[in-house]
């Protein structure tokens, strides 16, 4: 996920390492200081032997493409982390680019889950910061090409498609290949007004949770077409891991009821089957979803968000700030991408509702439509203190 409090809190957790001195209100610290520097001779050496194209390869000084053509990956991806280190100009020719030269219909088959996460999620960061309606465009034609992979008879989409033809293949995919779609195809029906983008990603995640066995595990592998399980291993290590990671962000982004208690049932079964421990220590390998015998105790680094999530959750005490770019401090609320109640498939119109949750109950009021332009009619969820 490509998002800039995100790149913020990388650059604090940095400038803040033992041995250095620490931000202070004058500006960062100094290795805060070499990251930025870092930062800016990587990207030079990007603009000089790779511009245009996906990668840089830094040894020899040729540049590469993930697929048949460029999706211009490297420089889509990297503008939120230009933005959060003030490198405002590296950042600007980026969404220039991206306006005069860049086009996705391109006759090629991409790894749906890759670019949902890597082009996808850097153009909502870009629409974030510019307001630009042209990068929004961008990311809604994006969107748009990614949908088809989504037409499969579970709803569990493909794992390539094309983006010209809308052609998919690969029907064996895993489980984070599978569920990672709420928080970008959420957050552009947020911003486009479309709900059916974070439609089709909820849809996807409850084909994977009603597909959980007697013991409430996920597997980690399944057939799109036929919902059959293709490996039963159960876990939260690579391969299923950003399924439990965005199903959870994503019901404290939105407050989507349905998420809430697909999350609640899901780590309960986690915390009861998968555990294990050894001299007082405790960690999550790998169990069978159907029985719940150990098949292994390996983990993966990709494991790291879950002990963040878990605290975050016990420390959560309601929706972030959201404050919309070019406007003053923002208010208590968190998104969502329904324009009157969260469960609603119907089409958008004109926003009038939100609820508002005091002393935990939820109570429908108005509000005027002037408090929100028209591309931003995605409805809050307010919470009182």
């Amino acid at each position: 996920m490509n998002y800039p409090y995100l790149c913020l809190l990388a650059l604090l957790l940095v400038s803040c390492q033992p041995g250095e001195s620490p931000a202070t209100e004058k500006g960062p610290g100094p290795l805060a200081e070499q990251v930025k520097a870092e930062t800016q001779r990587s990207w030079a050496a990007y603009k000089q032997y790779a511009w245009g194209s996906d990668v840089l390869l830094p040894i020899s000084k040729k540049a590469e493409n993930w697929y048949e053509e460029p999706l211009y990956i490297s420089p889509i991806d990297a503008y939120s982390t230009l933005k959060v280190m003030g490198l405002d100009e590296e950042a600007a020719e980026i969404e220039r680019y991206l306006i005069d030269s860049i086009s996705f219909d391109k006759d090629i088959f991409v790894k749906v889950f890759e670019v949902n996460i890597r082009v996808l999620g850097g153009l909502l960061a870009m629409y974030q910061y510019t307001e630009n309606e042209q990068v929004l465009q961008k990311a809604v034609d994006f969107g748009n090409r990614l949908l088809p992979a989504f037409n499969s008879p579970t709803g569990v989409p493909y794992y390539w498609v094309n983006l010209k033809t809308g052609a998919v293949k690969g029907q064996e995919v895993n489980v984070a290949e599978a569920g990672t779609y709420l928080l970008e195809l959420g957050i552009l029906s947020h911003f486009s007004g479309n709900p059916v983008y974070y439609q089709k990603a909820k849809d996807a995640d409850k084909a994977l949770f009603e597909r959980r066995s007697k013991l409430g595990l996920i597997g980690e592998v399944i057939d799109v077409e036929t919902g059959e399980w293709k490996n039963t291993s159960s876990h939260i290590c690579a391969g299923i891991d950003s399924y439990y990671e965005y199903l959870y962000k994503a019901w404290v982004l939105f407050q989507d009821p349905e998420l809430k208690v697909m999350w609640d049932e899901s780590i309960a079964a986690v915390h009861a089957h998968i555990p294990e421990t050894k001299d007082s220590l405790l960690w999550y390998g790998r169990v069978d979803m159907h029985t719940g015998a150990r098949l292994s105790s390996v983990v993966t680094l990709y494991d790291a968000f879950f002990p963040h999530c878990w605290r975050y959750r016990a420390t959560w005490s309601g929706p972030r700030r959201y404050r919309k770019p070019g406007t003053g401090s923002g208010t208590n609320t968190a998104w969502s991408p329904w324009p009157t109640t969260i469960r609603s498939t119907n089409p958008p119109t004109r926003c009038t509702t939100s609820i508002r949750r005091l002393s935990n109950r939820p109570i429908i009021c108005t509000i005027s439509p002037k408090t929100r332009s028209t591309r931003r009619w995605g409805r809050s969820i307010s919470r009182t203190s």
